[in-house]
């Protein structure tokens, strides 16, 4: 009995094992297929029938194609932009879930149930609109035109509170708890106290 219950899971974990295998090579088809081509002649690329191992392989592709474009200003821009995005909805997105996930103020439920109700919305929804507010303003082709548009994410300010209410476990202020292990270096810990 416990033996044909253990064959039956170690094939229900071969199936599972074997679907999630296939799954990975789907999903890593494109990725190889990016490689080799990028590691190829030029007329080897479109050649009929596939080549799937570039022969001679060039990794001299790199280089050309850096030298042929200007990387060093998209790549700049990309740095300062993503930068400043993440900076800006750390500070934001956290105060304003720890602020909903640890404070009670009047109108809080309907406010936290509009960033809620945000979260539903694609960013495509909302990007015609939001282009009209940036060219509005005349920030097109400019860094806040592209950094403050998103700068405080509805997605990030409902998981900040998640986690703001799952790892900050005392409802009242730590500071009399850490004042009385302060005062009596003997007790226990302030931290067993919460």
């Amino acid at each position: 009995m416990a033996r044909s219950r253990w064959l039956r899971r170690q094939s229900t974990n071969l199936v599972r094992l074997a679907v999630l295998l296939a799954l990975a090579a789907v999903t890593l088809f494109p990725l190889a297929w990016i490689v080799t081509g990028s590691l190829k002649p030029l007329e080897q690329v479109f050649a009929i029938p596939v080549q799937w191992v570039p022969d001679p392989i060039q990794p001299q592709n790199y280089p050309d194609a850096i030298q042929a474009t200007d990387f060093s200003r998209p790549l700049l821009n990309s740095v300062i932009v993503t930068s400043s995005q993440v900076a800006i909805n750390l500070v934001l997105c956290s105060l304003a879930g720890f602020g909903f996930a640890k404070y009670r103020f009047r109108g809080r439920e309907q406010l936290f149930l509009g960033v809620l109700a945000m979260t539903l919305l694609p960013l495509q929804v909302i990007m015609i609109p939001l282009f009209l507010i940036v060219k509005g303003l005349g920030w097109v082709n400019t860094y806040q035109g592209l950094i403050l548009p998103t700068a405080a994410s509805a997605n990030s300010c409902g998981r900040s509170s998640s986690s703001a209410a799952e790892s900050w476990p005392p409802r009242r202020s730590p500071w009399p708890s850490c004042a009385r292990s302060i005062r009596r270096p003997s007790t226990s810990s302030s931290r067993s106290r919460w």
